[in-house]
């Protein structure tokens, strides 16, 4: 059984110097003789960085940020969670206190871990709120339904397993791994978002996009795996954005995973690259399927399945090595075959 979270989330770890700086119990300066009790408090302030505290907590009369203020990292969640919690490897914020962003916060926590229990009915009740992972920080969800979109700044890892999630962003190398979940978005936020060298990887990943733009992009030296996966847009607007986006030197690797549009193409361009390896592209009404633009490159390999491809600009590249027909069209001085 999922359950269903909504919360925001700040991860803000600028750098491990800037942690034991701001954080560690005692300082110490050179030519100076430190008290063993001082060193050992600092050495148990480390440790504790690291050590898993487990708690279940009931969000009907329990409380998330107080379980955090207690000392816990991983938390088992019954009920409705809709609280603002912060994630961060520094202690204070630079006015001195825990407020940052705009909302008071917990105790930081450079790491956390929120899992689903057996308990209680989810509900979403504050949808106006927005989760967030930003600055390196490390999150990790369990058999959870997060109800608001996730987004992931300057080197934040997620990590999700058997969990529903809304909209997910990576950029300035940050990283997500989504496994045997679900990505349902409604709204014009996209679905997949990745820049400035954001990654991603999905495997057994059911990608469904009713909204108004992208269900994935990638721009700005973005990567992105995804494997066993199914891809669905069904937006019925054909002027909304391309189901998939690749372009400014980023790549996207489909393997085993089946792509369905309604009224929109898959892109490739500028530098971008789109290699499929088994699975399929349909586009239900319209076409292309495919277009390839500018210095774009699309790679058939191993019998993927579409039904025409568009090449624009004489730099746009095709390559077909499974030898299926395919009806190719190009303009402005495009040659693909």
């Amino acid at each position: 059984m999922k359950f269903r979270l909504s919360f925001l989330i700040i991860l803000n770890i600028f750098s491990i110097n800037l942690l034991f700086a701001q954080t560690l119990p005692h300082t110490f300066t050179a030519n100076s003789a430190a008290k063993a009790e001082e060193v050992n408090e600092n050495f148990q302030f480390l440790a504790n960085q690291f050590k898993v505290n487990k708690k279940t907590i009931d969000c009907s009369t329990d409380n998330m940020t107080k379980a955090i203020e207690d000392g816990y990292n991983h938390l088992v969640i019954n009920g409705t969670c809709t609280e603002n919690l912060l994630i961060t490897q520094f202690i204070k914020s630079f006015d001195g206190s825990y407020s940052s962003f705009g909302f008071t916060s917990n105790k930081p926590v450079n790491s956390l871990t929120l899992e689903g229990g057996t308990l209680g009915v989810w509900d979403n009740t504050n949808a106006g709120l927005q989760a967030s992972l930003i600055y390196s920080g490390v999150l990790n969800i369990i058999n959870l339904t997060v109800s608001q979109p996730l987004y992931l700044n300057n080197g934040a890892r997620l990590f999700v397993n058997n969990s529903s999630l809304e909209n997910v962003s990576s950029s300035d190398g940050s990283s997500a791994e989504i496994n045997n979940s679900t990505l349902t978005c409604t709204n014009s936020n996209g679905c997949v978002y990745l820049e400035d060298s954001g990654t991603m990887k999905l495997d057994n990943v059911t990608v469904t996009n009713s909204g108004s733009s992208y269900t994935l992009s990638l721009a700005r030296s973005s990567s992105a795996e995804i494997k066993n996966s199914t891809i669905n847009n069904t937006n019925t607007d054909s002027d909304s954005k391309a189901t998939i986006g690749v372009q400014s030197n980023s790549s996207l690797q489909l393997e085993d995973t089946n792509v369905t549009s309604n009224n929109n193409e898959v892109s490739v361009g500028t530098n971008g690259y789109l290699n499929l390896n088994g699975g399929s592209i349909k586009r239900t009404n319209g076409s292309p399927t495919i277009k390839v633009y500018d210095t774009g490159i699309f790679h058939n390999y191993n019998s993927p399945t579409f039904a025409d491809i568009t090449c624009d600009g004489k730099f746009a590249s095709f390559q077909n090595d499974d030898g299926t027909s395919t009806t190719v069209t190009n303009s402005n001085g495009a040659d693909c075959q």
